[in-house]
């Protein structure tokens, strides 16, 4: 088994990323990781994330990236801090961090509403399950614009060929557009960012891929080979995508069950009711539980609570999210651990 990590250390674009100054338009974004953030100054940035998109009466999720540098973040010049090198670089991440998008002069003014809601009448039916506060799909679509700049919603939407109003929500990150180099007077350095920690996803699935190219290879094999890449290792893997979440737990189990024909690995969660909160314990025959933790180390978010919420027959199963009240898994390294003593056992 070959563990990795997907993620590295970037600058996210806030919830709320619309901001103003200096004549500019900037945005407001949050560091991630524990990254060089000195090297992002006088970068080319673009944007890449994904991006919640209104089809009709669905909703999809759409990968994004703006291959272009649309966004810098200026370093102060020389003169203006003299004793940069006695006193280091210390920048105040909540003002300096802020990449320029357009001048003011330049950025296009709001448009008008022109009467044409083919958008949000086309998905009025969706209106009502996914607005339980009674909010509509129109002033879903003013509350983004009123949380962005209408150019960065525009960029987005130009690149995904859909109208600024499908646009429900997104997860952006900037990223240098400056391409990796092969490098050194016999080619043999990789110049390029985020080698940690894609150089070992890279090398892994080559790996698994060409020692599996020969169908015959695992005839004899008694083991499993598997590759698992996380997510979220910069900021402590406890997630519903990091190591410390269940996947790699549960997935292990699953192929032992397989493999030995057992199933005395599993316990119930209810041997062990003082793990949840006395007024939110799941029982049984009672339906659907997703589970809520504050520490991002399960299988949370608002799409998934809110498209079972409105998926599911009520009349037929009931929903009750409970929350855990214990601490949980820690890091890549462990989960990996304790998946061999699972195996082993």
């Amino acid at each position: 088994m070959i563990g990795a990590h997907t993620d590295s250390p970037c600058l996210k674009v806030k919830p709320v990323s619309k901001s103003t100054g200096g004549g500019c338009q900037t945005l407001n974004v949050e560091t991630y990781g524990g990254g060089l953030w000195y090297t992002w100054f006088d970068r080319d940035l673009g944007l890449a994330g994904r991006v919640l998109v209104r089809d009709g009466s669905k909703l999809q999720h759409r990968l994004v990236k703006i291959d272009k540098p649309v966004l810098r973040i200026p370093m102060l010049a020389i003169h203006l801090q003299k004793n940069l090198y006695q006193e280091g670089f210390k920048p105040n991440f909540q003002e300096h961090l802020k990449p320029i998008l357009a001048t003011m002069r330049k950025a296009p003014k709001p448009a008008a509403n022109n009467g044409n809601t083919s958008s949000n009448t086309s998905s009025s039916s969706l209106a009502a399950p996914t607005s339980p506060n009674g909010t509509n799909h129109a002033t879903a679509s003013a509350d983004i614009t009123d949380s962005h700049h209408p150019l960065l919603l525009q960029m987005v939407a130009d690149e995904l060929g859909c109208n600024v109003e499908d646009i429900v929500d997104f997860e952006l990150n900037l990223c240098d557009v400056q391409r990796g180099v092969l490098g050194g007077a016999q080619d043999e350095f990789v110049f390029v960012g985020r080698l940690d920690n894609l150089a070992s996803c890279y090398t892994a699935l080559e790996a698994l891929t060409d020692a599996t190219a020969d169908g015959s290879t695992l005839d004899s094999e008694t083991a499993v080979w598997s590759v698992a890449m996380f997510d979220h290792e910069e900021v402590g893997s406890d997630s519903a995508q990091g190591a410390g979440g269940p996947v790699m737990r549960d997935t292990v189990t699953r192929v032992a069950r397989q493999l030995a024909e057992v199933n005395h690995l599993a316990c119930h969660p209810l041997r062990f009711v003082s793990m949840y909160q006395l007024d939110q314990r799941h029982t049984y025959t009672g339906g659907l539980a997703p589970a809520w933790y504050s520490a991002e180390c399960i299988a949370q978010s608002c799409s998934s609570h809110g498209t079972a919420g409105q998926r599911i027959d009520h009349t037929q199963y009931c929903l009750t999210v409970h929350c855990i009240s214990c601490a949980c898994m820690p890091t890549t390294r462990s989960i990996l651990s304790a998946g061999q003593q699972i195996w082993q056992h």
